[in-house]
Parts: C-alpha cells; structure tokens; sequence
C-alpha cells in the first residue's frame, strides 16, 4: 500500500507517454491501495515520497550549484498584503486543495473525481479577473462553458 501511493508521486516526476493520464492513474492508485488511510495520511505519504524523491535527484541532476547562495534565493521585496496573498495561496494551493481531493476521490467515482478535475479553469477566470484585471474573452468564456457542461454530464451520467 505505502509503495503504491508513493509511485502516486513519482509519476509526477516520471510522467507517460500521455501526460493527461497521470492523473487518473494516481487515482485509480489511491482508491485501490489507500483505502484504509485518511486522506491526511495519504497526502503526508504523498508529498513526503515527493520531498524525498526531490532531495536525492535535484542535487545529483543539478550538480551542488544549488547549494550556493543565488539570487533565487532571496526573499523578494513585498509588502504584507502581498505577503498575505501568497501565504493564502500557498495554504490552499498546497494543503487544502489535495487534501479535500483525496477526500472527495473516496466519496464519489473516480469518472466524476477526474471531471471535477478539469473545472479549473473555470473558477481561474473570475479569480484572475478580479485579481489581476485581465479580460475574459468569448474565447475563455466558451472553454468554461465546455468544461463545466462536460462536468455535469458525467455527473449526471454517474447518477444513473
């Protein structure tokens, strides 16, 4: 069960041939062998395998440049509301969001998970429009549309 969900990790790193089958396989993975696990445990054993997986190759693959104090490393120049912004992000980018995934791949079909899944782009629009004043087009207006069609139709397929 503990390799499987860390294999989840590594094909993150080490993707197939078709990259939009990652995800559906990382689920597929999870359902079968983190069964038993809540979903804190499964994104602990996630996000550890990675943090290991990172700490052993990105040295080796980089060489020990990354080691030496670069400009990269600097803390930017930002004010606390920026600072704030970030920090919310980080917190429902990295943690909330996964964990209420894995809980919801337990509770639904993994169909209407992976659906689900797509929806993003939908809720960036009018995130990036208030945000950051960029204009929604009829172009990104329609893709939302698709996507979120295309999600209440598995949702209502599942059903039945």
């Amino acid at each position: 069960m503990l390799i499987s969900l860390c294999l989840t990790s590594c094909l993150a790193f080490f993707p197939p041939s078709f990259p939009c089958m990652r995800a559906p396989v990382a689920a597929v993975l999870t359902k079968q062998h983190g069964g038993g696990l809540t979903s804190l445990e499964i994104n602990f054993i996630r996000f550890g395998s990675a943090a290991v997986i990172l700490f052993l190759v990105v040295p080796a693959a980089a060489g020990w440049n990354l080691m030496r104090r670069s400009s990269w490393m600097q803390w930017p120049s930002m004010s606390p509301k920026q600072i704030l912004f970030m920090m919310l992000g980080v917190i429902f980018a990295s943690f909330a969001s996964p964990l209420l995934g894995t809980w919801a791949l337990f509770k639904i079909p993994i169909a209407v998970w992976n659906g689900l899944g797509s929806l993003g782009p939908v809720w960036s629009l009018p995130m990036t429009w208030y945000f950051k004043g960029e204009k929604i087009t009829l172009r990104t207006l329609g893709g939302a549309l698709l996507a979120a069609v295309g999600a209440t139709l598995l949702g209502i397929v599942s059903k039945s």
